[in-house]
């Protein structure tokens, strides 16, 4: 869960850069309200489900429980090994790195 104080002083706007990972998280995880957001990094926790916006162009989100990732439109890299995901999708992107070893994958969609 992100801070209320964070939302109260409005840094979601501005936050591009977000580094939460060695955490205890868990569950879900929502930071689609980070309107700027272009970095996040969730390596490390206990996380099952991931919100995000179109911004998102790197992602590592290794060592969770995430079981599905969100479409990502804009995405440049990925690195989602150790978690439970079994299918992919990508659209209208240029994703220059895809790291998603030991995984359930059964679909990958990387349309163009």
């Amino acid at each position: 869960m992100i801070p209320k104080t964070i939302y109260d002083m409005n840094l979601h706007l501005f936050i591009r850069h977000l580094f939460l990972s060695n955490n205890s998280l868990e569950g879900i995880l929502d930071v689609s309200m980070f309107s700027n957001l272009e970095l996040l990094n969730i390596d490390n926790n206990k996380i099952s489900t991931l919100k995000v916006n179109n911004t998102l162009l790197e992602l590592s989100c290794n060592n969770n429980n995430l079981q599905s990732l969100p479409i990502l439109y804009k995405i440049k890299r990925i690195r989602a090994s150790n978690n439970k995901i079994d299918k992919i999708n990508m659209i209208n992107n240029s994703c220059e790195i895809i790291e998603m070893d030991n995984n359930k994958l059964t679909e990958v969609n990387l349309n163009n």
